[in-house]
């Protein structure tokens, strides 16, 4: 309730009888860090360490006093140390990243982010950041990737809203119209295509087949309307799924698999819509209004069978980075 004194006298009375408990100790800790008294607060965690009750919260608590206190190379240290004993917190590895992206270091924020979901791919804070950072970079396709899986973890969260129009906005920057005869796509800088003489393999990296699908699609997708809206990319999304499907059938991928699994069910516009709809609400408002049925049995649909991820079928740049085709598929 916002009394920290009372907690703390009463979590120091704990203490004092049992100083080796640590659940009472970490309690006043973050009692301390509460009222911004940040140095008692790290006075208090650093005595538990090494406790073998300890957890990732306790790394993660102290490594951000540290960083509130104007130390943010300590509190960089802590949370890596933290990692050698919780190598699966995805926490530890958001709170790295947050102290590197608040220092202008993106590449190695969105590396720690990357890291996260690699680690703990059920965390879904490392999405929202890896996606609000590289949806403002050259590697957009990553972004999407992640700030649409993040949505699906929490779809009734304030921050889905806020990553819909992230989303909306990064296929907007994305793909330009300059003129009535030209359209530029633009989600990744990585264009490699080589052959692999041992395997007789194509190999191309995902965000490569990503843009070459983009770039065959679009011109049907934007034919009748040459403009980026819900409608445009409902028809882009569509045609991009069935499209990519077709050149890279071998290879799995949660959010595209996810996609070919509504589509089936009849209701990838309505998911289309949702996921997008604060890029444009007035235009969501209105084809909700036209199409209520249509969104009521989505509802009803999404509700059970929402996305899944774990550590079998998670995506990262990591997990999506090369991915083979044949050479006579390739011809």
């Amino acid at each position: 309730n916002g009394d920290f004194d009372k907690s703390i006298t009463l979590l120091k009375d704990i203490t004092k009888k049992f100083p080796k408990n640590y659940i009472a100790n970490y309690e006043l800790a973050y009692a301390y860090f509460l009222k911004k008294d940040y140095n008692k607060s790290i006075g208090v965690l650093k005595k538990f360490q090494k406790n073998p009750s300890s957890s990732d919260l306790l790394f993660q608590l102290l490594g951000t006093a540290y960083d509130l206190t104007g130390n943010p190379d300590k509190a960089l240290e802590t949370y890596f140390k933290g990692l050698k004993k919780f190598p699966s917190s995805g926490r530890l590895y958001l709170e790295a990243g947050i102290v590197y992206n608040m220092h202008d270091e993106y590449d190695m924020a969105a590396d720690c982010y990357e890291k996260g979901i690699e680690a703990e791919p059920g965390f879904p804070s490392n999405y929202f950041r890896a996606a609000d950072l590289l949806c403002n970079s050259d590697e957009k396709v990553f972004g999407l990737m992640y700030g649409e899986i993040m949505i699906n973890m929490q779809p009734e969260s304030q921050r889905a809203g806020i990553m819909s129009k992230i989303l909306f906005d990064t296929y907007k920057n994305a793909i330009k119209f300059p003129n009535d005869t030209t359209i530029n796509v633009s989600f990744t800088k990585n264009h490699q295509i080589y052959f692999d003489e041992k395997t007789g393999s194509l190999n191309i990296p995902f965000e490569t087949l990503y843009e070459l699908t983009t770039s065959k699609i679009v011109p049907s997708a934007f034919m009748d309307n040459r403009e980026i809206n819900l409608k445009t990319l409902n028809k882009f999304r569509t045609l991009f799924i069935d499209d990519y499907s077709t050149i890279a059938e071998s290879n799995t991928n949660l959010l595209f698999d996810y996609h070919k699994k509504i589509i089936e069910a009849g209701h990838f516009e309505a998911y289309n819509m949702w996921l997008l709809r604060e890029g444009s609400p007035g235009e969501f408002d209105m084809w909700v209004n036209n199409n209520e049925s249509k969104y009521v049995e989505f509802n009803k649909w999404y509700k059970e069978n929402p996305l899944t991820v774990t550590s079998e079928n998670r995506f990262s740049r990591k997990t999506a980075n090369k991915m083979l085709l044949s050479g006579q598929k390739e011809k």
